[in-house]
Protein backbone atom coordinates (compact mmCIF):
# COMPACT_ATOMS: atom_id res chain seq x y z
CA UNK A 1 0.00 0.00 0.00
CA UNK A 2 2.70 2.46 1.13
CA UNK A 3 5.02 1.40 -1.85
CA UNK A 4 1.66 2.08 -4.25
CA UNK A 5 1.42 5.48 -2.86
CA UNK A 6 4.96 6.46 -2.97
CA UNK A 7 5.46 5.15 -6.60
CA UNK A 8 2.12 7.28 -7.70
CA UNK A 9 3.33 10.50 -6.13
CA UNK A 10 6.41 10.39 -7.19
CA UNK A 11 5.85 10.02 -10.53
CA UNK A 12 2.71 11.62 -10.49
CA UNK A 13 0.50 8.86 -12.08
CA UNK A 14 -3.15 10.12 -12.19
CA UNK A 15 -6.19 6.97 -11.29
CA UNK A 16 -9.09 6.49 -9.96
CA UNK A 17 -8.42 4.41 -6.98
CA UNK A 18 -11.24 3.19 -6.13
CA UNK A 19 -11.61 1.84 -9.67
CA UNK A 20 -8.39 0.37 -9.35
CA UNK A 21 -9.53 -1.34 -6.50
CA UNK A 22 -12.20 -3.01 -8.24
CA UNK A 23 -10.00 -4.32 -11.25
CA UNK A 24 -7.89 -5.87 -8.59
CA UNK A 25 -11.15 -7.57 -6.61
CA UNK A 26 -12.23 -8.93 -9.79
CA UNK A 27 -9.28 -10.48 -10.41
CA UNK A 28 -9.48 -12.16 -6.97
CA UNK A 29 -13.07 -12.44 -7.24
CA UNK A 30 -12.93 -16.29 -6.35
CA UNK A 31 -10.14 -16.34 -3.55
CA UNK A 32 -12.58 -13.28 -1.45
CA UNK A 33 -13.96 -14.59 1.74
CA UNK A 34 -15.82 -11.21 2.60
CA UNK A 35 -18.15 -9.82 0.07
CA UNK A 36 -16.29 -7.68 -2.79
CA UNK A 37 -18.03 -4.05 -1.36
CA UNK A 38 -16.94 -4.87 2.40
CA UNK A 39 -13.24 -5.88 1.05
CA UNK A 40 -12.89 -2.98 -1.27
CA UNK A 41 -14.35 -0.44 1.84
CA UNK A 42 -11.48 -2.27 3.95
CA UNK A 43 -8.76 -1.09 1.02
CA UNK A 44 -9.65 2.29 0.74
CA UNK A 45 -9.57 2.74 4.78
CA UNK A 46 -6.43 1.38 4.72
CA UNK A 47 -5.03 3.45 2.10
CA UNK A 48 -6.73 6.76 4.11
CA UNK A 49 -4.57 5.83 7.11
CA UNK A 50 -1.49 5.38 5.39
CA UNK A 51 -2.25 8.58 3.48
CA UNK A 52 -2.72 10.08 6.91
CA UNK A 53 0.17 8.90 8.49
CA UNK A 54 2.66 9.74 5.08
CA UNK A 55 1.48 12.80 5.19
CA UNK A 56 1.29 14.15 9.02
CA UNK A 57 4.72 13.74 8.98
CA UNK A 58 4.76 16.96 6.90
CA UNK A 59 1.33 19.18 7.67
CA UNK A 60 -0.98 19.36 10.59
CA UNK A 61 -3.17 16.17 11.01
CA UNK A 62 -6.41 18.09 11.24
CA UNK A 63 -5.33 19.30 7.84
CA UNK A 64 -5.09 16.01 6.44
CA UNK A 65 -7.84 14.62 7.90
CA UNK A 66 -10.15 17.84 6.25
CA UNK A 67 -8.46 17.19 3.11
CA UNK A 68 -9.54 13.45 2.95
CA UNK A 69 -12.92 14.13 4.20
CA UNK A 70 -13.19 15.74 0.34
CA UNK A 71 -11.98 12.36 -1.15
CA UNK A 72 -8.86 10.70 -2.21
CA UNK A 73 -10.12 9.13 -5.47
CA UNK A 74 -6.62 11.05 -7.03
CA UNK A 75 -3.96 10.71 -4.90
CA UNK A 76 -1.86 13.17 -7.04
CA UNK A 77 -4.97 15.55 -6.71
CA UNK A 78 -5.00 15.01 -3.09
CA UNK A 79 -1.67 16.01 -2.35
CA UNK A 80 -1.86 18.91 -4.56
CA UNK A 81 -5.26 20.11 -2.38
CA UNK A 82 -3.54 19.14 0.59
CA UNK A 83 -0.67 21.63 0.06
CA UNK A 84 -2.95 24.49 -1.16
CA UNK A 85 -5.38 24.29 1.77
CA UNK A 86 -1.97 24.18 4.07
CA UNK A 87 -0.18 26.94 2.39
CA UNK A 88 -3.55 29.26 2.35
CA UNK A 89 -3.89 28.48 5.85
CA UNK A 90 -0.90 31.08 6.76
CA UNK A 91 -3.13 33.75 5.02
CA UNK A 92 -4.97 35.69 8.18
CA UNK A 93 -8.02 36.74 5.15
CA UNK A 94 -8.29 33.35 4.31
CA UNK A 95 -7.94 31.59 8.14
CA UNK A 96 -11.03 34.50 9.13
CA UNK A 97 -12.89 33.25 5.55
CA UNK A 98 -12.61 29.62 7.76
CA UNK A 99 -13.70 30.40 10.78
CA UNK A 100 -16.98 32.29 9.16
CA UNK A 101 -17.51 28.99 7.29
CA UNK A 102 -17.65 26.65 10.67
CA UNK A 103 -20.84 29.11 11.42
CA UNK A 104 -22.37 27.09 8.62
CA UNK A 105 -22.51 24.35 11.08
CA UNK A 106 -26.12 25.17 11.57
CA UNK A 107 -26.93 23.01 8.48
CA UNK A 108 -25.63 20.10 10.36
CA UNK A 109 -27.63 21.15 13.55
CA UNK A 110 -30.65 21.31 11.32
CA UNK A 111 -33.38 17.78 11.21
CA UNK A 112 -33.93 18.04 7.96
CA UNK A 113 -33.86 20.35 4.99
CA UNK A 114 -37.28 20.13 2.59
CA UNK A 115 -35.81 21.81 -0.34
CA UNK A 116 -33.56 20.94 -3.07
CA UNK A 117 -32.67 23.95 -4.29
CA UNK A 118 -32.21 27.97 -3.48
CA UNK A 119 -35.65 29.69 -4.19
CA UNK A 120 -34.34 33.42 -4.46
CA UNK A 121 -37.86 34.30 -4.97
CA UNK A 122 -38.06 33.39 -0.73
CA UNK A 123 -35.01 35.85 -0.08
CA UNK A 124 -36.07 38.73 2.37
CA UNK A 125 -32.79 40.20 3.17
CA UNK A 126 -30.39 41.86 1.12
CA UNK A 127 -27.50 39.85 2.90
CA UNK A 128 -28.97 36.79 1.49
CA UNK A 129 -28.87 38.04 -1.83
CA UNK A 130 -25.61 39.32 -1.85
CA UNK A 131 -24.40 36.01 -0.63
CA UNK A 132 -26.52 34.13 -3.10
CA UNK A 133 -25.21 36.10 -6.21
CA UNK A 134 -21.31 35.93 -5.00
CA UNK A 135 -21.62 32.07 -4.62
CA UNK A 136 -23.03 31.52 -8.27
CA UNK A 137 -19.88 33.55 -9.43
CA UNK A 138 -17.43 31.47 -6.93
CA UNK A 139 -19.43 28.30 -7.92
CA UNK A 140 -18.47 29.21 -11.75
CA UNK A 141 -14.56 29.69 -11.21
CA UNK A 142 -13.96 27.16 -8.61
CA UNK A 143 -15.59 24.45 -11.35
CA UNK A 144 -13.02 26.61 -13.83
CA UNK A 145 -10.30 26.14 -11.75
CA UNK A 146 -11.05 22.34 -10.94
CA UNK A 147 -11.06 21.57 -14.48
CA UNK A 148 -6.99 22.23 -14.24
CA UNK A 149 -6.17 21.33 -11.02
CA UNK A 150 -5.34 25.09 -9.81
CA UNK A 151 -6.15 24.52 -6.44
CA UNK A 152 -4.86 27.75 -4.78
CA UNK A 153 -7.10 29.53 -7.29
CA UNK A 154 -10.00 27.41 -6.07
CA UNK A 155 -8.84 28.64 -2.52
CA UNK A 156 -8.94 32.08 -3.95
CA UNK A 157 -12.23 31.99 -5.40
CA UNK A 158 -13.62 30.81 -1.87
CA UNK A 159 -12.10 34.30 -0.15
CA UNK A 160 -14.23 36.07 -2.17
CA UNK A 161 -17.47 35.22 -0.24
CA UNK A 162 -16.16 36.29 3.26
CA UNK A 163 -17.57 39.24 3.25
CA UNK A 164 -21.04 38.41 2.24
CA UNK A 165 -20.70 35.27 4.48
CA UNK A 166 -20.23 37.38 7.13
CA UNK A 167 -23.55 40.16 6.29
CA UNK A 168 -25.09 37.18 5.87
CA UNK A 169 -24.88 36.13 9.45
CA UNK A 170 -25.09 39.53 11.22
CA UNK A 171 -28.19 40.33 9.09
CA UNK A 172 -29.73 37.20 8.51
CA UNK A 173 -32.01 34.87 11.35
CA UNK A 174 -32.11 31.64 9.64
CA UNK A 175 -33.85 29.76 11.61
CA UNK A 176 -36.95 31.56 10.64
CA UNK A 177 -40.07 31.18 11.98
CA UNK A 178 -41.45 30.63 8.18
CA UNK A 179 -40.45 27.39 7.39
CA UNK A 180 -39.92 27.91 3.41
CA UNK A 181 -37.94 30.97 4.23
CA UNK A 182 -35.59 28.84 6.75
CA UNK A 183 -35.61 25.91 4.37
CA UNK A 184 -34.63 28.30 1.82
CA UNK A 185 -31.86 29.87 3.78
CA UNK A 186 -30.42 26.47 5.33
CA UNK A 187 -30.32 25.34 1.49
CA UNK A 188 -28.36 27.92 0.99
CA UNK A 189 -26.09 27.58 3.39
CA UNK A 190 -25.65 24.21 1.95
CA UNK A 191 -24.68 24.74 -0.89
CA UNK A 192 -22.00 27.09 0.09
CA UNK A 193 -20.73 23.77 2.54
CA UNK A 194 -20.44 21.41 -0.44
CA UNK A 195 -18.28 24.46 -2.61
CA UNK A 196 -15.59 24.32 0.35
CA UNK A 197 -16.19 20.59 0.64
CA UNK A 198 -14.86 20.06 -2.81
CA UNK A 199 -11.44 21.10 -1.48
CA UNK A 200 -11.50 20.17 2.06
CA UNK A 201 -14.03 19.42 5.25
CA UNK A 202 -13.18 22.83 7.08
CA UNK A 203 -15.24 21.93 9.88
CA UNK A 204 -12.54 19.26 11.07
CA UNK A 205 -10.26 22.14 11.65
CA UNK A 206 -9.34 23.66 14.76
CA UNK A 207 -8.54 27.23 13.26
CA UNK A 208 -7.54 28.81 16.36
CA UNK A 209 -4.67 25.92 16.80
CA UNK A 210 -3.60 24.29 13.14
CA UNK A 211 -1.88 26.84 11.70
CA UNK A 212 -0.48 27.01 8.22
CA UNK A 213 2.73 25.35 6.69
CA UNK A 214 2.66 22.66 8.30
CA UNK A 215 2.85 24.54 11.57
CA UNK A 216 0.85 24.56 14.67
CA UNK A 217 -0.42 27.88 15.80
CA UNK A 218 0.94 29.10 18.70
Amino acid sequence: CLGVIQVTLHRGYRYSLAHLVDRALAGLAEKLTLPAPEVKTQVLDFFRTRLKNLWAEEHPAEVVEAVLAAGFDDLVATRARLSAVDQMLGDPGFRALAEGFSRTNIVEKAKSIDVREVDPQLFEKDAERALYKSFLAARQQVDEHLRVDDYAAVLQGFATLQRPLDQFFTDVMVMAEDPKVRDNRLRLLAEVRELFGRVADFGRMDLKRVGGGGREAR
